[in-house]
Formats: structure tokens, C-alpha cells, sequence
């Protein structure tokens, strides 16, 4: 067992009789002998000792001064004193100022056993230091927690005296006590009702309880109405020490549900008085009516019903045209007033009350100065406004033919049905409204989901008629594009038309409506083109469609002028702010389409003219490199032409079979690094020459990498000399380490070679070459390689050749 000892001693005979001793009763001692005070603080500021052994009496030093030490620090560590010759007394002394044991010099027979349990006993210390530090935050914690609490709490023991009160409780039961603690809550409170003392006894029996909406009278005579609850609460020994109180202040609470009673009442009766009203506006309340002229009738018929007079309007506000609109009407005089609008600033009942949001009740009509006669019947009149908050939407308006035929009752009933009936109006308008501008939401994003999935200008623009027809609610729409290259606009699509003249429309910028839109970039609006026909100048186009309004939108994106989009209704289109808004938004999208195609079409014709210019490029170098090396004049093109072949054969995808065709022209664009003296030589190579030969693959890669168009195409112009078996070069790859375009073509590279003249050798039969590429599958050539290639290319049948054609599995290639 390891133990570190601090020895305050002036003998190191005397430290090593201590050592000695330890390490005999099995400890691995590490020590540290000191002789001074301030020896001592600086080896117990550097490590952490387990025992202290300190003579009583140093030259310069002494226990009871290294126990003083001790204490300052603030250490609780073993302190056991050696002493030659001691008194009894001085003993004593030292075992109270702290020290833990006392033992005569050279009788250390009871040192290791001291030493053990003085550092046994430390850690029970410690221990017991935790736990009590543990208790007192764990105490300080829930005194928080009490204090803090939302609801009143207090601790108390058997006897009923205070041990804990939360401020809470302090403030609503203390009764003007400062303190709390230790008093007994029976003097402090003596006229507590005895049932509340019943609880308490119950609660100190071990029984938890509690109740709601209990009367407290306070000394000063105010009431509370309380929540409580009464638990124990145990000692560790497990025996109840006393109980604790919940008490919660539910007075506002109290006060709150007994208003709500009483209006509960009230509501009753008046609900009893209201039941037949009630019980016929039931379909008005519910959430069958989605539209507001139906709930508009349903409103007026019930009112005819219930209050049996003769005329009811319901008419509504339209705030951006001060006019009031008559959208239910029944009675005699429905025909009459139908169509009829009229003005909130002008004379009449029912605007004055819309204006002044107040109930009008006339007797007699005939002796009021604001009445407008509508019907020769009518002798009384009643306007209620509808309500929603502090705004009227609207009136309801209701006539008879008797005098005085509305009482301070009905005032009052219809009064209470109008503003059930103005929400319900109001919840139908923000539902209608909703719904609306979730469709048009939806219909932006249509068209977004169109622009952005597809650059064909007539499916995006179809698009976009489709929903201007669908969320406007027009009958037909067109689109005219500006043609910079004519400088006018010209038709390209339309919807809802019954003839094809519209088709026919061209037009100069400043000519017409629409060229009109185009000049001055803004919304134009004809509500009826019957009464300027002189001025729409394609009046001939459109014979026969019998359109009434017109819309012209101009469609501008970055600031270009790219279209007119147009509208056109067969009858008078009735707008509100919102629609101009979504037909305006409507313009931006389509002016975005049109923007994206027309870039989109400028792009692909860019791309397409680079994509040749490119490969014209690639195949001008493939020519230079044929001129160059008049031996190989051909060659190119064959290998070219065969190996596209052969990668159909093998299930190549087209998109790879560009890059392929690319780097077959460009396989052999390394040897413009090669000298003419080499690449010309009509002698076989030495070794010397062969060995810049072989560079070429390493120069073509140099000369291409950089340059992104021709990274993909780069397999085969760096690795067709390299070989399945791994002794080709420039890498020395191996099997499927060598890209699928390479292995294609060094077959093919290979055939053409030696089916070809060279200036070194005559070209070999065709049997030689079949020979030789069959010999080198495995070797040379990827087998799977080889075997379609003597199919597909050399034209053999398969008993004609080894191995049969199988799936080529292409997950091991580059």
C-alpha cells in the first residue's frame, strides 16, 4: 500500500527508524523529512500527504506550532507526535490542539497501526464533511425553494410551532409578525376555527389532505379564500417530526368564477328570452354556410321569420368605394331595391346608422327627415349596424307596414342577433379570403414549380394562362411578346377564346392598348370597351367574342420590357385591391418565364455553338497530329470510329461516350512532345528513344488536366498503354485500376496497328491479328473486353472465338 508521510524531524536516524518501520508493515513509503516552518507549508502546498509524524520539540520548530500551521491552512490530516520524553500534561495539550496520537521514540510497535487508523478515521471525515456539506446545500436549496414558492408554505413540529415560513406565507398569515420561527401558530392565531385544528391533529396522525375554497377571516377582518393541503413530514428516523401546509390564495380566482356565475345567470335568463331567436339562427352559427351570399340570405329570412315583419336587407360596406350593398333582400319590395346601391355619405336611415354605429328604431318614417322612401307601405323602420369590434361592416334593415312596430325588445333582440350575424359574416369573408389567397398562393407556386422544372416557354406560359383564368376569374387571356429584332408585339398564346383572330395580333409599341401597357409600363384598365371602340384597334380581331372589360399588364423584368399580358371579360369584372395585387404578381411571374426561356434559349444556342467549336478544335488537333506523322494518316478516325462502337457494344452511356469519342481523338496528343527524329524514325526504337516514347501519355495528361472541358476525356489519352496484367506504363495499373475508356480502346489501338502498314513492318492478316489479340486477353486486354470485341467488332460468331460474351459488370471501372 503507497503512503505519503510529512516528517517533521531533525534526525534523519529518526526519520529512517519511522520509514523503516511503515515499509516492515507492508507500506510503500514516500516521504519527505522538514525541519522548519516554512519547509512545512511549502511541501503541503506542493503535494498532498496522507499522514503527518512530527517530533514535539525541533531546534527551529515544534508540534505544537506545525499544528497551528495546520489549522491555518485549513487541512484535517493525520498528526501523530514522537517524542523522546514528554509530560503527561504537555500530552494532553497537544492531543487538544489537534494532534491524533502520541508515541515514545523507539517504540514504534504501535506506529503503523496508528498510522492506519488515523487515516481511516480522516476519511470518515471527509466523508462525513460531504455529507454534511451535501445537507446543507440540499437544505439551502429547499429553503429556496420555500421561499420562492407561488403559493404560501410553512413546516412546523408537534407541537404546532413554526420551523419554516415561506415569505408568501409571511405576507398573508404572519399577521404583522417580523418573524415567524419558534412561535406557536395557535397564539399567533387563537380564534382558528376548530375544524382547521382537526386537520392539523389529522395531519400529525400521518394523514394527507386538503380542500378547496376554504374561508379564511385575517385579524383585520378580510377574507381569503383558500386552497390547502396538510402532509407530515418524518424525522430519518422515520417518525412524524410535524406537518407541512400548502395554502394557495384563490380569492381573485373565487371572486372571478362567482362574477362568471352571476353573468352565467344573467346570460340564462337572457338566453331564455332569446331561445326562439336562438334556435332559428341555429344554421347561421354553424360552419355549413361557406359563402357569404348564402349566409346573407339565411341572415334576412330569419329575421323575416322571427320578427314576422314585411322587408329585411342585409347590405355590406365596401370601404374603398363608400358605397353600401344590398347582397340579400326579401320582402315586397325585393324587385324595387334589388340593384339599388347607395352611398355612405348620402342621405338615409341606413347609411346614418352605419355612420354613427347606432341602433335606429323610427315609429313613424313619415315624420323623419332622413327617411328615403323605397316603399309606399312602409310606416316604421328599424337599422341595426353590424358590428366586428369597434368597426360596422354593414346594417340590417327592416321595414313594416305598421307604426311603431319595433319595441325596445326587439331593439335589444335584434341587436344581440346582429352581432352573432356580423361574425359569422366576418368569419365567412376571412375564410373566402383565406381560401382565395391560399389558391393564388398555390397558383405562384405552380407557376414557380413551371419555371423552375422546365425552360420550354409555351408549357410555362400555358401555365400561367391557366391559373390567370382560374384565380381572376376572367373568360379569356393572351400573352404578346416584344420581338426586339421587329420591334413589335406578337401573339404567342391564348386561353378562352372562341375565335382564332386574336392569333392574328401585331402590334408597334405606342398602337393599341396594349402597346399603350408597353410604353408606359403600367396597368391599363378599359371597364367597357363597347363605349370606346374607336380606340381598340383590334376591335376586327376579336368580332364575335362580345368582350365588355379589358386588363392589360406589362411584363418587365431587370428593367426590359419583355411582353403585354391581357385580359379580357365578357361582362363588367367587379376588383378589389387584392386581386389587382395577384394580378399584378401575376405579371412579375410571367415576365420571370419568359425572362428564364428566353435566357435559357440563348444559353443552349451558346453551349451549342462552344460544344462545336470545341470539338472542331479537338478534332483540328487530331488532323495536326495525323499530318504530322503521315505513317499513322487515318489512323485516328478508325480507332475512333471502332471504339464508340464497341462502347455501345458494352452498354456505355451516351453521356460517357461524348467524353469517350473525345479522348479517342485526342489518344495520341502526347507525341507533339516527342521529338520528329523519334516519332519519325523508320528504324525500331533503342531503348533510350523508346524511353521519351513513352512519355507521351505523361505529356498528354499535363497538356489536358488543366483544362476542365477535357478532364472527363482524359482516361484514354493518359492510360491505353497501360496493361491488364499491370506491365503496361505510365502508372503500371492493373485490372479494373485501369479506366473501362482505356481498356476499350487499347484493343482497338492495338487491331488497327497491326492491321495497318507501318514503315518498320508489313501489316498482318487478319487471322495473325485475330491470333494475337486472343493470346493477350488477360495479358494486354481485359478478357470481358476482348470477347465483345471479337463479337461486335471482328464481326466472329461465338463458337468462333474462347469464352463466351457475358453481362460486363462495370462497378470495378474508373
Amino acid at each position: 500500500m503507497q503512503i505519503r508521510v510529512l516528517l517533521i524531524e531533525d534526525s534523519s536516524d529518526d526519520a529512517a527508524l519511522v520509514v523503516r518501520e511503515l515499509e516492515r508493515n507492508g507500506y510503500e513509503v514516500e516521504f519527505n523529512r522538514i525541519e522548519t516552518e516554512g519547509e512545512m507549508r511549502l511541501a503541503l502546498a506542493e503535494k498532498t500527504w496522507d499522514v503527518i509524524v512530527c517530533d514535539y520539540s525541533l531546534p527551529r520548530f515544534n508540534a505544537m506550532r506545525a499544528l497551528s500551521v495546520l489549522h491555518e491552512i485549513g487541512l484535517d490530516l493525520p498528526f501523530i507526535i514522537v517524542s523522546g520524553s514528554i509530560s503527561e500534561e504537555s500530552a494532553v495539550t497537544a492531543l487538544k490542539a489537534g494532534a491524533h496520537d502520541f508515541l515514545v521514540k523507539e517504540k514504534y510497535a504501535r506506529l503503523a497501526p496508528a498510522v492506519r487508523r488515523e487515516i481511516k478515521d480522516a476519511e470518515i471525515r471527509r466523508h462525513r464533511r460531504r455529507a454534511e456539506d451535501a445537507l446543507r446545500r440540499g437544505q439551502a436549496q429547499l429553503l429556496s425553494l420555500i421561499e420562492n414558492a407561488p403559493v404560501s408554505i410553512a413546516m412546523f413540529d408537534r407541537e404546532m410551532k413554526y420551523i419554516v415560513a415561506s415569505r408568501r406565507w409571511m405576507e398573508e398569515y404572519g399577521e404583522g409578525h417580523p418573524g415567524l420561527i419558534g412561535l406557536y401558530f395557535y397564539d399567533i392565531h387563537p380564534d382558528l376555527p376548530e375544524q382547521w385544528k382537526e386537520a392539523h391533529r389529522r395531519g400529525l396522525a400521518g394523514e394527507s389532505l386538503g380542500r378547496d375554497n376554504d374561508m379564511w377571516v385575517r385579524a383585520d377582518g378580510t377574507t381569503l379564500w383558500l386552497r390547502w393541503m396538510v402532509v407530515p413530514w418524518h424525522n430519518p428516523d422515520g417518525e412524524i417530526g410535524g406537518i407541512i401546509i400548502f395554502s394557495e390564495n384563490t380569492t381573485e380566482r373565487k371572486r372571478a368564477e362567482d362574477e362568471l356565475r352571476r353573468r352565467d345567470e344573467e346570460l340564462q335568463r337572457r338566453n331564455t328570452e332569446l331561445e326562439r331567436l336562438y334556435r332559428a339562427s341555429e344554421a347561421l352559427l354553424s360552419d355549413a354556410l361557406m359563402d357569404r351570399p348564402s349566409l346573407a340570405r339565411t341572415i334576412v329570412n330569419t329575421v323575416l321569420r322571427e320578427f314576422r315583419q314585411s322587408n329585411c336587407s342585409l347590405l355590406l360596406l365596401n370601404n374603398e368605394t363608400r358605397q353600401l350593398e344590398r347582397i340579400a333582400v326579401e320582402g315586397p319590395y325585393a324587385e324595387e331595391v334589388a340593384d339599388s346601391i347607395l352611398g355612405l355619405d348620402q342621405p338615409g336611415l341606413v347609411a346614418k346608422a352605419v355612420r354613427s354605429g347606432q341602433v335606429i328604431n323610427v315609429p313613424d318614417v313619415a315624420s323623419d327627415p332622413d327617411y328615403l322612401p323605397n316603399w309606399k307601405a312602409a310606416r316604421s323602420e328599424m337599422v341595426v349596424p353590424l358590428k366586428v369590434g369597434g368597426d360596422v361592416i354593414g346594417a340590417l334593415d327592416v321595414q313594416s307596414p305598421e307604426p311603431g312596430a319595433f319595441h325596445e325588445e326587439d331593439e335589444r333582440l335584434m341587436t344581440i342577433f346582429a352581432e352573432r350575424a356580423a361574425l359569422a359574416l366576418e368569419r365567412t369573408r376571412l375564410n373566402e379570403q383565406t381560401v382565395k389567397q391560399l389558391e393564388r398562393l398555390a397558383a405562384l407556386r405552380v407557376i414557380d414549380l413551371a419555371i423552375s422544372s422546365s425552360f420550354d416557354l409555351r408549357l410555362m406560359l400555358n401555365t400561367v394562362l391557366e391559373q390567370v383564368v382560374d384565380q381572376l376569374g376572367v373568360d379569356a387571356t393572351s400573352i404578346l411578346l416584344f420581338k426586339p429584332e421587329s420591334g413589335r408585339l406578337e401573339f404567342v398564346l391564348g386561353r378562352g377564346f372562341h375565335t382564332r383572330g386574336i392569333e392574328s395580333s401585331s402590334l408597334r409599341p405606342g398602337e393599341g392598348y396594349a402597346g399603350a401597357v408597353a410604353v408606359e409600363r403600367r396597368i391599363i384598365h378599359v371597364p367597357d370597351l363597347n363605349a370606346v371602340k374607336d380606340q381598340f384597334v383590334r376591335r376586327d380581331l376579336l368580332e364575335g367574342e362580345n368582350f365588355v372589360s379589358y386588363f392589360g399588364v406589362p411584363l418587365i423584368t431587370k428593367g426590359e420590357l419583355k411582353g403585354v399580358l391581357e385580359l379580357f371579360h365578357r361582362s363588367h369584372l367587379k376588383t378589389d385591391m387584392e386581386w389587382l395585387s395577384f394580378l399584378d404578381a401575376l405579371g412579375w411571374q410571367t415576365a420571370i418565364a419568359v425572362d428564364n426561356a428566353i435566357l435559357f434559349e440563348k444559353i443552349q444556342r451558346s453551349n451549342f455553338e462552344l460544344v462545336m467549336a470545341y470539338d472542331a478544335t479537338i478534332e483540328g488537333w487530331s488532323h495536326a497530329m495525323d499530318l504530322r506523322d503521315k505513317e499513322t494518316e487515318g489512323h485516328t478516325r478508325r480507332v475512333t470510329e471502332m471504339t464508340l462502337n464497341l462502347a455501345k457494344a458494352m452498354g456505355v452511356s451516351d453521356n460517357e461516350i461524348v467524353h469517350l469519342r473525345r479522348g479517342a481523338l485526342l489518344h495520341d496528343i502526347g507525341k507533339m512532345g516527342v521529338p520528329d527524329n523519334i516519332l519519325l524514325k523508320p528504324d525500331k526504337l533503342t531503348e533510350a528513344e523508346w524511353e521519351i516514347m513513352r512519355r507521351h501519355p505523361q505529356y498528354a495528361y499535363e497538356m489536358l488536366a488543366s483544362i476542365p472541358y477535357l478532364r472527363p476525356a482524359l482516361d484514354i489519352p493518359y492510360s491505353h498503354h497501360e496493361k491488364w496484367d499491370g506491365t503496361g506504363y505510365p502508372r503500371g495499373l492493373s485490372g479494373t485500376e485501369i479506366p473501362l475508356a482505356a481498356r476499350l480502346f487499347a484493343v482497338v489501338d492495338v487491331w488497327d496497328a497491326i492491321t495497318s502498314d507501318r514503315p518498320y513492318r508489313k501489316k498482318w492478316t487478319r487471322q495473325q491479328a485475330l491470333k494475337y489479340i486472343r493470346e493477350q486477353s488477360g495479358k494486354h486486354f481485359d478478357p470481358a473486353v476482348v470477347e465483345v470485341f471479337l463479337r461486335e467488332i471482328a464481326g466472329l460468331k461465338p463458337k468462333e472465338h474462347s469464352g463466351q460474351f457475358r453481362n460486363y459488370k462495370r462497378s470495378g471501372t474508373n
